[in-house]
């Protein structure tokens, strides 16, 4: 593995460790937007791990929004994720962070 994709393996090993942080341990309003709508996300914490789940309202769409859904704490950026186009119905997004322990090497 040459340099540019380790350093780029860490970084993405410090986002989901802090998002795991924020999830479990932040106090704050959690929210969740799609396009124009900012809706809020409750926080479920379980035993692997924690579960945030938005309601998006009916709308209707000329052209869908070009971002995926935000996950967001107190208006700040936690995550972005791609999601194909749900229709015009109302529509729910579910947001799991999960730790995954990595098998021991001997």
């Amino acid at each position: 593995m040459d340099r540019a994709a380790l350093e780029f393996q860490a970084a993405q090993a410090l986002m989901a460790a802090r998002l795991m942080e924020d999830a479990l341990y932040a106090t704050g309003t959690w929210t969740m937007r799609w396009g124009p709508f900012e809706v809020p996300a409750e926080r479920v914490v379980s035993e692997d791990g924690v579960v945030f789940s938005s309601t998006f309202p009916e709308m209707c769409w000329i052209e869908p929004p070009e971002c995926g859904v935000v996950l967001l704490l107190d208006g700040e950026v936690r995550g972005i994720r791609r999601i194909d186009h749900p229709g015009d119905s109302m529509f729910v997004v579910t947001w799991d962070v999960i730790l995954s322990t990595p098998e021991s090497v001997s």
